[in-house]
């Protein structure tokens, strides 16, 4: 009985094995978007891992069974699952693009300031120099830049050029006998052979070094260097370029006024001291003022001034 029973399932197993078999077909079909065949699109079934691309013309041909799931995507677009039926045999799938939404995004301060506004911090922010293109910021410069302020420039050198030397790192000067007050300055290494750093002096560009400006008459100073330089400056500033700023020449006024910035404004201050009431700062005036504003009578003040 139990041989019969083993015999009567293997029977109904390849039966039903055989059927499966019998129910796997072919699906073809194109892959496309907006019209545009895709090519090396991944078509891929679940069920008997399968995977196949789509050719040139964008078609494809997979084995499935009913009830499996076929897999369809592409670089860039929204991947898309499709369920074979028994009555399935072609699949022309149109694709659509991946959308990615980003999040929100709050931009609350921007460190790029524009030039009115470096104009108005100038005589306050001690990172900012006055060149020939405008006021450049040194946190947000893409070269090097080191600025000195008055009180960093020693006064007892020859020129602002031998301050510099002790000052700012690999400078190199050369002073020959025959020209010893027009020294030749490199910003860049200690070698024979580099560009001799320009001069920008409150706007002029300068090949020769400006040694006739007393140094009690420098504001800043400020050493550039770095490839940036050059398109600005031009080829000339391969050396780099050393931005002076005199005394009283950097004025920048507000607009449509001939005032310059209120500087007390622009620091936001505000008075927060104890302050003399209208009746109390009566008591505190001077004794002879308190008689001359007591007059009952012109001809009296004039006599109380006079005595006073």
């Amino acid at each position: 009985m139990r041989q019969l029973l083993i015999a009567i399932l293997l029977i109904i197993g390849g039966t039903q094995l055989s059927a499966q078999g019998m129910k796997e077909k072919v699906i073809k079909g194109t892959v496309s978007h907006l019209g545009t065949r895709l090519v090396n699109a991944e078509v891929s079934s679940v069920e008997n891992d399968a995977l196949v691309r789509t050719d040139t013309e964008g078609n494809y041909q997979i084995k499935a069974v009913p009830g499996d799931l076929i897999s369809f995507s592409y670089p860039g677009m929204r991947t898309m699952e499709i369920v074979v039926e028994d009555v399935t045999s072609i699949l022309n799938i149109k694709m659509n693009a991946d959308v990615n939404q980003l999040e929100e995004v709050v931009v609350e301060k921007t460190a790029i300031k524009s030039q009115r506004q470096l104009q108005a911090e100038y005589a306050t922010n001690k990172n900012l120099i006055n060149t020939a293109f405008g006021i450049l910021d040194k946190e947000i410069s893409n070269f090097s830049v080191q600025i000195l302020d008055t009180k960093e420039i020693p006064l007892g050198g020859i020129d602002f050029i031998s301050a510099l030397q002790y000052r700012v790192p690999g400078i190199r000067v050369e002073r020959f006998p025959a020209t010893f007050f027009n020294p030749t300055v490199y910003l860049r290494g200690s070698s024979v052979g580099f560009f001799p750093a320009i001069y920008d002096v409150d706007g002029l560009i300068l090949e020769e070094t400006p040694t006739f400006i007393p140094i009690e008459n420098i504001d800043r100073i400020a050493v550039l260097s770095g490839l940036g330089l050059v398109t600005k400056y031009g080829g000339r500033a391969n050396g780099g370029v050393i931005v002076i700023n005199t005394k009283g020449a950097n004025y920048f006024s507000k607009a449509g006024a001939d005032k310059p910035f209120d500087q007390a404004r622009l620091r936001n201050n505000v008075f927060s001291g104890n302050t003399l009431s209208a009746k109390g700062s009566e008591r505190n005036k001077p004794v002879y003022l308190q008689k001359l504003n007591a007059s009952s009578t012109e001809q009296e003040a004039i006599n109380l001034y006079r005595e006073q």
